[in-house]
């Protein structure tokens, strides 16, 4: 059995590469996700620890009660009540956790704990249809190599792709369809004085060669033809005006890059630095293409300047950590 790589707001761990990604929500602080196949389920959630603070089994019984309830209103409960069938202490990466086996019509695992780093309360949860060896495989894998905090920055790694960005990115946006990925990132930092917010839009296309079959040699053709438009009702803008920038290399792909800027506003003034990389990947058949903007807002009186430095600087690590094929 394979495993790979899987990292999502803040979370990594490795999974089996036959789980299909299905279902997610939410945010860093608060969110799930669950991976499917035909023969078993693993589902992660979290939310904010609260501030009356309660001991990890008490958040285990409310689980439980919770579980009773929803099944009741879906009519699966039987007139057997659910049992903890196991309940012992674990440990997921530094945390202290608890590990318990529920079962209503069919056997539950659970792993809960807290983790105080990312004041989040961490569930996993498996099912399996038939608990056997690779069951216990599968376990071990995804709870030996999870992490739930680290100080580096978060790595998103899912659909055979991967990059990282730093930790106050946030998701903000995602749609995952057949053919077509998307993930808007954002970060923003707001005082009196000062607005500046830094986005992130990434999207994949699938079967590059089948769909775009006219233009997916030709990135700067494709880009015009089919995403410009796009990308400008994403970024709320009727029109920028990319320049082009001499190509480079990503891992064995020509690069196409364009830079742009915009200046908007009144009493508010608002100066936006915008730069597209777009690429074909021949090995996954895929058509990249990442855009950049990070915009600051000052009061008219106030001098405003983006550091290009700080800017490259970020646009060269996201570069650097992305990996279009696994």
């Amino acid at each position: 059995m394979n495993f790979t790589e899987f990292g999502w707001n803040g979370i990594n761990f490795e999974v089996p590469e036959d789980a299909r990604f299905t279902r997610f929500a939410g945010d860093a602080k608060r969110g799930s996700f669950m991976f499917e196949s035909d023969e078993y389920l693993i589902e992660g959630k979290w939310e904010p620890i609260p501030k009356r603070r309660q001991s990890i089994s008490v958040i285990a019984t409310t689980l439980i009660e919770k579980m009773g309830e929803q099944y009741k209103k879906r009519g699966r409960l039987s007139s057997r009540a659910i049992k903890v069938l196991e309940k012992r202490d674990a440990r997921v990466y530094t945390h202290d956790a608890l590990f318990m086996v529920v079962k209503e019509q069919v056997d539950e695992r659970f792993y809960l704990w807290y983790c105080d780093e990312s004041n989040r309360i961490v569930i996993m949860r498996f099912i399996f249809k038939t608990f056997d060896e690779n069951s216990r495989k599968i376990i071990r894998k995804v709870i030996e190599s999870f992490i739930c905090h680290k100080e580096d920055p978060n790595v998103w790694s899912l659909l055979n792709f991967s990059f990282e960005a730093p930790k106050d990115f946030y998701l903000t946006e995602a749609k995952i369809a057949v053919g077509r990925a998307h993930f808007v990132l954002t970060a923003k930092k707001v005082s009196s004085f000062s607005e500046r917010i830094s986005t992130l839009i990434v999207d994949y296309y699938s079967l590059a060669n089948v769909v775009f079959k006219d233009t997916y040699k030709n990135i700067d053709e494709w880009f015009k033809k089919n995403y410009e438009k796009d990308l400008f009702k994403q970024l709320k803008k009727r029109k920028i005006k990319f320049v082009p920038e001499e190509q480079r290399k990503l891992l064995t792909h020509d690069l196409v890059i364009k830079n742009g800027i915009s200046k908007s506003g009144m009493s508010w003034r608002s100066t936006t630095l915008y730069t597209n990389l777009s690429w074909y990947c021949q090995e996954s058949n895929r058509i990249y293409t990442v855009t950049m903007a990070s915009s600051l807002a000052k009061p008219i009186f106030l001098k405003r300047k983006i550091s290009e430095i700080e800017y490259s600087g970020l646009l060269e690590s996201l570069l650097s950590s992305f990996k279009c094929h696994t």
